[in-house]
């Protein structure tokens, strides 16, 4: 049982997640979310770095349990895979798709390539891309979570400008 390689890149994406947990609670608190891509939004950010966390974490069970690294990676991208799309076929925001403004749909869309790629490498094929797979899935879901972030807090942002000047 080795460590896995790639064990400081997960911690550190543990940390950034919780970091986005507590602003996701902040930004509940300061409320402003008027229309319901605002609140799919805010809930984006919560499930994200939710998800951030349990996945960053999650290699280090397998790995500890005397796992292969390529059946860790495998099993972990498949897991990853599942969640997400679970969450979108719960949340109800591909229904707010239309609705969305062009950087939500390219998120969106980025969501579904990003699975697509998870899933083939789940399935066996790519095995040997199983650790990069997962690791840029955790890379685009904390890109996504700053821009959804920014998104929710932009409102607020302009808010307090306008009450300012």
């Amino acid at each position: 049982m080795t460590p896995l390689p790639q064990e400081s890149i997960l911690f550190i994406y543990a940390q950034v997640a919780v970091l986005f947990a507590g602003f996701g609670g902040v930004s509940v608190v300061i409320g402003g979310l008027r229309t319901d891509v605002e609140r799919a939004r805010l809930r984006n950010v919560v499930f994200t770095a939710i998800l951030l966390l349990l996945m960053s974490l999650f290699p280090l069970l397998p790995n500890q349990l005397g796992a292969a690294p390529e059946v860790t990676w495998r099993i972990g991208t498949g897991l990853f895979a599942a969640i997400t799309i679970a969450f979108y076929a719960g949340s109800g925001d591909l229904k707010l798709f239309k609705k969305a403004k062009k950087l939500d749909q390219f998120l969106i869309v980025g969501d579904i390539v990003l699975l697509v790629f998870m899933v083939v490498v789940t399935a066996g094929y790519l095995l040997e891309s199983a650790a990069s797979a997962y690791l840029i899935a955790l890379f685009w879901n904390l890109f996504s979570a700053c821009i959804m972030f920014c998104m929710v807090f932009a409102p607020v942002w302009q808010g307090d400008q306008e009450s300012d000047g």
